[in-house]
């Protein structure tokens, strides 16, 4: 990959949805439309929050790209290998990402713009906006995590489940710092 300008470069706006969980969990941000689907793997772990512990893959039109050489076959292939202008060049597009194959972290990605003009000349990747605390990494899934918020809210379960609690100290759902995502990814 030549080493071009910010300006120079083409770049894709892309948006990220945790699926299964409500309110929903998303993101918006821009990268260059030629990373590598191994680097677009650390944007989104930036982005949404995640601490990169787990194994994770890709699915673009019913293909699976994976970050672990081990996992490739003749179905699917090395995350290292693959630009995503290669794989997707129009908007509307959907990439599916799964993160952690026991808590099946499942997130859909959509390109919104396969034209956007990255202005910012202090950082090549880009969160613009989003919603909501990505889930801790260690919960046990979307379905742990929707039960942990659901005992947020209601004293009676809040007291049933307070050593489950302790182990999730300060953590607010609600919580989205788009200057610390943006800082994470400097």
């Amino acid at each position: 990959m030549e080493n071009r300008g910010i300006m120079d470069r083409q770049y894709y706006q892309l948006k990220i949805e945790l699926v299964e969980i409500e309110p929903k969990i998303w993101r918006r941000f821009v990268v260059p439309a030629d990373i590598w689907l191994d680097q677009l793997h650390y944007v989104i772990q930036k982005v949404m929050g995640w601490d990169d512990d787990h194994l994770y893959l890709f699915t673009i039109q019913r293909k699976e790209y994976h970050g672990n050489p081990f996992e490739e076959s003749h179905e699917s292939f090395n995350t290292k290998d693959y630009q995503l202008n290669e794989l997707v060049r129009r908007k509307g597009a959907k990439i599916y990402y799964l993160y952690d194959y026991g808590d099946c972290w499942e997130h859909e990605l959509v390109v919104e713009n396969t034209r956007y003009v990255n202005t910012d000349l202090d950082q090549i990747y880009l969160c613009l906006d989003g919603k909501q605390a990505c889930p801790p990494e260690y919960i046990g899934g979307w379905w742990s995590y929707v039960k942990y918020c659901r005992m947020l809210n209601d004293p009676k379960l809040k007291a049933e489940e307070e050593e489950y609690l302790e182990t999730i100290l300060n953590f607010d759902p609600d919580h989205f710092d788009l200057a610390e995502i943006n800082s994470r990814l400097r």
